[in-house]
């Protein structure tokens, strides 16, 4: 029952109350007539309904009250359900800000950091331009590389100073382990191989300090082996004069002794494992095969072509400061690969090559020594004689990685003149990582990968510096 019904019965009841008081009080008052009483009662009852009548006025407006206040309520209910949906959405989108701004801080602090180190090795640079009158005192670092049990061998390692600035070897022997490092300044280094498998025993660092470092033994972890044997075309005529490259499944490995005029090869400090043994690149091998040194020398080794012997020659010399170069790797770069030949001991080379055509022929030494012919152009008939005049130029490495960090192999890198002539190519290995010489000048670095937009980049190169240059794919 509503408060409405329950007042205006109330009211009735009230009515026959009154209605009984004052039959009663009529009673009491016999002296007046009954119309006189009628009258009154009347008046009484008609007074009580105007009382009445207010009342259900009063609770009609306490009732549209409530409706309206029950409207409120409702609109209220759903005007906080929105600003409780509107809240919920806009923290939702502050959260995925907050996590992308702080990716951003994150990577912006990693940009930082790599131009601070790039900023302070140009401000060292900048002081030691600034005082040409004081020159930056370097020195020589020389001695033998022997492995494990203190047998001679020769492989390519290179020093890294503490800033990471890396100094290859200048010069080097293959027969007698023998090594120079030229013009190194003071501080301290690591000493590092460039392949897998050759781990420094000792000295893991020098330092240089005022003064040459001479009769510095470079010890290996691990014993060293010779692989020998011999490569021929298909017709079974000797590949004479090809350089042979050792590579192992983690790392692009090397430039080794090249073949001598009866074909023959020796490759001597191998490291146990497993090695693709190749004359040209894998992706355009002239030959290949696989060998396994384990814990002896492996001899009688065949390195065969599946073609005949080609019938044109590149002859040239390889000299440096007006010196014949021996052991010098000189190659004649293809489609893909490259034909190779290593100088004699007088400086010679002669490299055979398939097919008539314009190449770049390159030789480039361990260390800034670099020289070139962008193109070459190999005709039939008699021998294209090409000399070349080695000078100190620069190197460019780096590393190709893709987004989540792992390294890109195979990735080709080229160096372009002005003219867009190739000056030097190489391919990165299992790592990702690349390094090639340029001469000095203005030059364009072209990254390029299958599938992928290449990338391009002006670099310029100064006698003596390394530039590196990483790159995410």
């Amino acid at each position: 029952m509503n408060w409405t019904k329950r007042l205006m019965l109330t009211g009735g009841l009230l009515c026959v109350i009154l209605l009984l008081t004052a039959t009663f009080a009529a009673a009491e008052d016999p002296g007046k007539s009954i119309a006189q009483r009628v009258l009154k009662l009347e008046q009484f009852v008609t007074d009580i309904q105007g009382v009445f009548t207010g009342q259900q006025q009063d609770i009609d407006s306490i009732h549209t009250t409530n409706q309206q206040q029950t409207a409120e309520i409702t609109e209220i209910k759903r005007l906080l359900a929105e600003q409780q949906e509107l809240t919920a959405s806009l923290q939702s989108k502050v959260n995925n800000d907050v996590a992308a701004l702080q990716q951003q801080l994150a990577e912006q602090q990693g940009i930082t950091g790599g131009l601070q180190a790039q900023i302070s090795e140009l401000q060292a640079r900048i002081s030691q331009l600034e005082k040409p009158n004081v020159p930056v005192e370097k020195h020589r670092v020389s001695g033998t590389m022997v492995d494990v049990n203190g047998k001679t061998f020769f492989s390519g390692f290179e020093l890294i100073s503490s800033n990471g600035t890396h100094y290859p070897r200048t010069t080097g022997n293959t027969e007698t382990g023998a090594f120079t490092f030229e013009q190194i300044p003071n501080g301290t280094y690591d000493v590092h191989f460039y392949y897998n498998g050759y781990k420094v025993d000792s000295p893991k660092q020098i330092t240089i300090n005022g003064s040459d470092i001479t009769d510095l033994q470079v010890k290996l972890s691990v014993p060293t082996f010779t692989v020998s044997g011999k490569a021929t075309f298909a017709d079974g005529t000797a590949m004479a004069h090809q350089g042979i490259s050792l590579i192992d499944p983690h790392n692009i490995g090397g430039y080794w002794q090249g073949t001598n005029e009866q074909g023959e090869f020796t490759i001597s400090g191998i490291a146990p494992g497993e090695y693709t043994l190749q004359i040209g690149q894998s992706n355009g091998a002239v030959a290949q095969t696989t060998i396994r040194v384990t814990d002896s020398d492996l001899t009688g080794v065949e390195l065969k072509s599946d073609s005949n012997k080609p019938q044109l020659n590149v002859q040239g010399e390889v000299t440096l400061e007006n010196e014949l170069i021996a052991n010098a790797t000189v190659r004649l770069m293809d489609r893909g690969g490259y034909y190779g030949d290593m100088t004699n001991a007088q400086g010679a080379y002669n490299i055979a090559v398939r097919e008539a055509g314009s190449y770049p022929l390159v030789v480039a030494e361990q260390g800034y020594k670099f020289g070139y012919k962008s193109n070459l152009t190999v005709t039939n008939g008699t021998p294209t004689i090409a000399d070349i005049v080695m000078a100190e130029g620069g190197i460019i490495d780096g590393r190709i990685q893709r987004a989540d960090g792992s390294g890109i192999p195979n990735v080709s890198a080229k160096v372009l003149d002005g003219s867009g002539n190739m000056i030097n190519r190489i391919y990165t290995n299992n790592n990702g990582t690349y390094q090639l010489n340029a001469p000095a000048g203005s030059y364009t670095l072209l990254i390029e990968a299958d599938g992928r937009q290449p990338i391009d980049e002006t670099l310029n190169v100064t006698p003596g510096q390394t530039i590196t240059r990483d790159f995410t794919l």
